[in-house]
């Protein structure tokens, strides 16, 4: 975002495990809350920061997520998450809910297959601004901001 100093705040998740997702979703609203967002934004944060550590796991095995705060005008917190995957294939298609691994499960059924296919797209609804990549050297990288509003 232009304009923005450095980070008032950051901290930073190891995602490796499913209990790391619970974690990543306790820490992530606590730290919302501690730059002042209120409690309907803590949790919009918390989930979308969940979902971002549920994709992680499910596509990229094992990454991060950073969280920081932003004084700017306005002050804004960012997470970006960065997995070990492939990274995306079309992001288009990435964002369109209850579409899943690559399948439209909107057409198609797959006994055992896991998600609905709204974690970005949750993500999007949840935060102000979204950015979807893949790095350098391959994996996702989601990066997603939302403004303090007082």
């Amino acid at each position: 975002m232009p304009g923005a100093s450095s980070s008032a705040a950051d901290l930073t998740i190891e995602i490796c495990s499913d209990l790391d997702v619970i974690t990543s979703q306790i820490k992530s609203r606590r730290f919302a809350g501690s730059v002042g967002f209120q409690k309907r934004a803590q949790w919009e944060v918390a989930i979308a920061v969940s979902e971002a550590a549920t994709n992680i796991l499910k596509h990229g095995v094992r990454g991060q997520i950073r969280l920081a705060f932003y004084i700017a005008n306005p002050p804004y917190l960012e997470f970006v998450a960065r997995d070990e995957g492939a990274g995306f294939t079309s992001i288009e298609r990435a964002l369109e809910d209850r579409v899943s691994e690559g399948v439209d499960l909107r057409r198609e059924h797959r006994p055992g297959h896991r998600g609905l296919g709204l974690g970005l797209g949750a993500i999007s609804r949840m935060m102000d601004d979204v950015e979807l990549g893949t790095g350098p050297n391959g994996g996702a990288i989601v990066r997603a901001r939302k403004r303090l509003r007082r």
